[in-house]
């Protein structure tokens, strides 16, 4: 969906393929809670008998607990691929990128539109090798800026990514 109003122009970027991500998230979830559940148990049975192995609760309880932040991540990539978005507004003065999760803004990253070159989308698909989670199956809009290349749109069919950056190009004429 793509607002303009003045000399900007608002997109809300669609969810797109994000089967991979959806996948990992239930992954490293689901693997947190299979691995926390049975030590828990072990380890109220040993209590409840009286059983020496009580003493080793604390190194049973610090391995799950050390993948809380795995199962933390797994439950937001989980929410991010079934009620996450991306909002982006493009101004005279700035490009913003916004992450959102249920609505609520969880990321937000600004731009100098001066130093914001080639917007284009990308039709081959995007895969970062240390976050192979985020791996697509359709386009992506890139820019440049500066020496980076930043991304946004994740799994975009080929025509909602081309009238974003038709939108975007248009304004910053």
């Amino acid at each position: 969906m793509i607002e303009r109003s003045g000399d900007s122009v608002s997109a809300i970027v669609p969810a797109g393929n994000r089967k991979p991500a959806a996948i990992w998230g239930s992954v490293l979830f689901g693997g947190w809670l299979a691995t926390l559940l049975p030590i828990a148990a072990l380890v109220g049975l040993s209590y409840a008998v009286g059983s020496d192995a009580a003493d080793m609760s604390l190194m049973l309880f610090g391995f799950p607990l050390g993948m809380l932040g795995f199962a933390g991540m797994g439950a937001y990539m989980l929410l991010w691929a079934l009620a996450g978005s991306e909002r982006v507004v493009f101004t005279p003065r700035s490009l913003v990128l916004q992450r959102r999760l249920l609505g609520v803004p969880v990321v937000t990253r600004e731009y100098a539109t001066e130093h914001v070159a080639r917007i284009r989308y990308s039709p081959t698909p995007y895969m970062r090798p240390w976050n192979l989670w985020s791996s697509i199956l359709g386009c992506t809009v890139a820019f440049d800026y500066g020496a980076m290349t930043y991304r946004f749109g994740v799994g975009l069919a080929e025509t909602d990514a081309r009238s974003i950056v038709e939108a975007i190009g248009g304004a910053a004429r």
